[in-house]
């Protein structure tokens, strides 16, 4: 099935995009088509900076609540996503692989306790504090929003790592415009789906699917002159001049091809519990990478 979506989530609301492109979300098993969603342009980008600028300026708005009401909102966001965990889960593990017997945890729960850790501080931490000067004298913090944030999400952890950018920035009062990853895209909708039902006040939360032209990087292609590297008698990571990945669940270029192979069967004798099987099999324990140039489809 074909999840297809027309609109962005924008200013609290769904709205045409500016442009006719669109993203094209492939199984990272089979390769086959299984959702389309528009490609945002800088206009759209430009639209959701100034709903969530709007929003954070808003002399009522989210930015001037009490952090106890804030810390409600957050609470009410986290019960979302925690009806909509499988969903999510189920979406993830199509988009870039990850096994289905993982993805409602790590990607439907993660966000979900993030959301909830954040507003616990958020009923604990005083807006203003007074403390002693080491020199004599009292000093006085107070903690304020700063403005509109933005979050640009990897493939990897979409969920997960997009939870880690907007639940301390939504607590702090600040807005957010979130960017996640063409390659897994389709879980935002469910998230933005959530923060609407949450009762989010409109442009707190925005989201704008892009490629590099929006912002981004890519760790899923490590170029020729990638160098592996050791650590602890076992491969660590990769370092490719400057760009480093602490995991070898990467796609090598044709100069690391050899030092893998070098690594592969060792790698396997350690790891005879590794299974690989297409990500929606609770059997599968790895996962392919989601980009179509660089995978090979699993059997």
């Amino acid at each position: 099935m074909v999840t297809s979506h027309d609109k962005l989530f924008i200013g609290g609301e769904w709205v045409p995009p500016g442009s006719p492109a669109a993203i094209e979300v492939h199984n990272a098993s089979t390769g086959e088509r299984i959702g389309t969603v528009p490609e945002a342009a800088e206009a759209d980008a430009d639209s959701a900076v100034a709903a969530a600028r709007r929003a954070f300026e808003d002399p009522s708005g989210w930015s001037s609540w009490e952090p106890a009401r804030r810390a409600a909102a957050l609470e009410r966001l986290a019960a979302e996503l925690e009806a909509r965990a499988p969903e999510i889960g189920r979406l993830v593990s199509m988009q870039n692989g990850m096994p289905v017997a993982h993805s409602p945890l790590i990607e439907g729960m993660t966000p979900v306790g993030t959301l909830r850790y954040v507003a616990g501080l958020l009923a604990s931490s005083p807006v203003e504090e007074e403390t002693a000067r080491f020199l004599g004298g009292n000093l006085v913090i107070r903690h304020e929003p700063v403005g509109e944030i933005a979050g640009i999400v990897p493939w990897n952890y979409p969920q997960t790592l997009s939870s880690f950018k907007y639940a301390p920035a939504l607590a702090a009062g600040n807005t957010i415009v979130l960017k996640p990853s063409p390659e897994t895209v389709l879980d935002s909708y469910v998230f933005a789906e959530a923060v609407i039902a949450a009762g989010l006040p409109p442009g707190v939360v925005a989201i704008v699917p892009g490629g590099r032209e929006l912002g981004g990087k890519s760790a899923a292609i490590i170029l020729d002159g990638a160098r592996l590297v050791a650590g602890g008698g076992r491969p660590a990571g990769l370092d490719a001049g400057g760009v480093k990945s602490s995991g070898l669940g990467r796609e090598l270029g044709p100069g690391a091809i050899a030092a893998y192979q070098n690594l592969k069967n060792p790698l396997c004798l350690r790891r005879p519990s590794w299974k690989i099987a297409r990500p929606c099999s609770p059997a599968s324990a790895r996962r392919p990478a989601p980009r179509s140039r660089t995978r090979r489809p699993a059997r």
